[in-house]
Formats: C-alpha cells, sequence, structure tokens
C-alpha cells in the first residue's frame, strides 16, 4: 500500500510535485482499509492525514480476503 505511506513525508519534502499511483483502475482498492477518505485521491491531491501513521484505522478483512489469489501459498 505504497500510496497511503508516501503522502506523510512527502508534505515534509518541498520538492515532492507527484505520487505515481498504480491502483487506479482496481475499483476495490479504496476498500481494502478503513480510516482513510474514499477516493483517497480527489480531484488529483491525497489529504495527508494529521493523525499519527498512515491514518489507517484498520483493515478492512472480507475484501483483502475476497481478492486473495487462491494460487499464492501462504496468504
Amino acid at each position: 500500500m505504497r500510496q497511503p505511506a508516501f503522502p506523510s513525508p512527502a508534505r515534509r519534502w518541498p520538492t515532492s510535485i507527484a505520487l505515481d499511483n498504480y491502483s487506479i483502475d482496481v475499483p476495490w482498492w479504496d476498500d481494502l482499509v478503513n480510516g482513510l477518505p474514499k477516493p483517497i485521491v480527489q480531484n488529483g491531491f491525497i489529504t495527508v492525514p494529521d493523525t499519527p501513521g498512515l491514518g489507517i484505522e484498520s483493515l478492512n478483512d472480507e475484501v483483502i480476503t475476497a481478492h486473495l489469489d487462491p494460487h499464492e501459498p501462504g496468504l
């Protein structure tokens, strides 16, 4: 989950002007975690949480389970 992790340190780097998004075409991506705005990217911007850490309250186990790869052992 690269996306939620980058905005917090990026706001401290004045030269950070872009964030790549590899999950834009995954319709359930914003549902993987609870506690972040949905969609996380709004009008081209991500709001940096003012809470400690990444701003994620919890993982959404139902969504994660529904999208596990059955061919990946150990998941």
